[in-house]
């Protein structure tokens, strides 16, 4: 399961109806709704983020988590709206544990 996140909400890919799509697709609907996506799936979403600079396309940020503790992610997530705004994580890999 993965999260979709703005500056005001955080919402998990089973809220979404997305727990069963495809990566292109959960990413693709990240950037429709203006989000940053939040996943473990590194493999998969670097290519991802690849092909979009390949193609020129545009993506709000893909965050990756590393195994931690619920407790500490959501505290994670809930401050990287405080370090960073939307506009500086677009088209960019990060790792929430950057925002401890």
């Amino acid at each position: 399961m993965g999260y979709f996140i703005d500056s005001e909400s955080l919402i998990s890919s089973d809220e979404a109806g997305m727990n069963q799509t495809d990566d292109d697709t959960q990413l693709a609907f990240a950037v429709m709704q203006a989000r940053a996506i939040v996943t473990n799936n590194f493999k998969d979403f670097a290519e991802l983020h690849d092909q979009y600079e390949k193609e020129a396309k545009s993506h709000y940020g893909i965050i990756f988590i590393i195994k931690c503790s619920v407790a500490i992610m959501i505290r994670r997530l809930r401050k990287l709206p405080e370090t960073l705004s939307q506009e500086q994580i677009i088209n960019q890999i990060r790792w929430l544990n950057e925002f401890e």
